[in-house]
């Protein structure tokens, strides 16, 4: 048995030396949206929105080095100063009114991004009860081409729905259906948006039901809600 293994060994490795040319590995390394501040590292929270400008604080930090762009090696461990996208000069904040060691902000083109620290996804919660109060609800479609309903008409009957819970017994299938955000504009005591909550809408057609991605919450809506957030869009 040891001189069959010993045999079938030689053979690799006269194929290795004889019939095979040297192969350059490419490693694709799927990167994630982060960001590493003073030994903490902070990811994109997608699911959560900056509202408005004034929020924002301090700066705290800039971008020294664009990972994605120079780093092949899957093992890679994010150094302060370091992003995975965002560009050498970018510069980052603290919000007001959370903890900079938490929660941290930056501004790419004209809009400005959520980055949460390890550990606290649900540092940064809304009270669903506001959304009757909104000031505006704000929605999001191709090209983040943007409208803003302040019909309180509206802002009330979408308010109503999100605080229900799943009504469906079969999660659908969501891809290549057309898809939007919207965000409620809820204001605290000294008149500035406070962070707000991401929802979906997705449809295949707007004259059929839709489904608001509520959480982790599905929630079905008629063809009167589609048009309703996406009338202008």
């Amino acid at each position: 048995m040891r001189r069959a293994f010993m045999f079938i060994c030689s053979l690799v490795i006269t194929a290795i030396f004889i019939g095979c040319q040297p192969v350059t590995k490419q490693v694709c390394i799927d990167w994630v949206d982060a960001i590493k501040v003073n030994g903490k590292v902070y990811s994109n929270n997608y699911r959560q929105i900056i509202t408005d400008e004034k929020i924002i604080d301090k700066e705290i930090d800039v971008v020294k080095f664009k990972v994605a762009e120079n780093i092949n090696d899957p093992e890679y461990r994010l150094k302060d100063g370091d992003a995975t996208f965002l560009q050498p000069g970018t510069k980052i904040f603290s919000v007001k009114g959370y903890d900079k060691n938490k929660v941290a902000a930056v501004k790419v083109g004209v809009n400005w991004i959520l980055y949460i620290a390890e550990g606290n996804r649900d540092l940064v919660t809304e009270d669903k009860e506001e959304y009757i109060s909104a000031s505006k609800l704000v929605v999001a479609g191709i090209n983040e081409k943007k409208i803003e309903i302040e019909d309180k008409n509206k802002i009330e009957e979408i308010a109503k729905i999100l605080k229900q819970n799943s009504n469906i017994s079969q999660m659908p299938d969501l891809n290549n259906q057309k898809r939007f955000s919207f965000y409620f504009v809820i204001k605290d005591k000294d008149g500035i948006g406070k962070i707000a909550t991401r929802y979906y809408l997705s449809y295949e057609d707007i004259n059929n039901d839709g489904y608001i991605e509520a959480g982790n919450n599905i929630l079905k809506v008629n063809n009167t809600i589609n048009k309703m957030l996406t009338e202008g869009l």
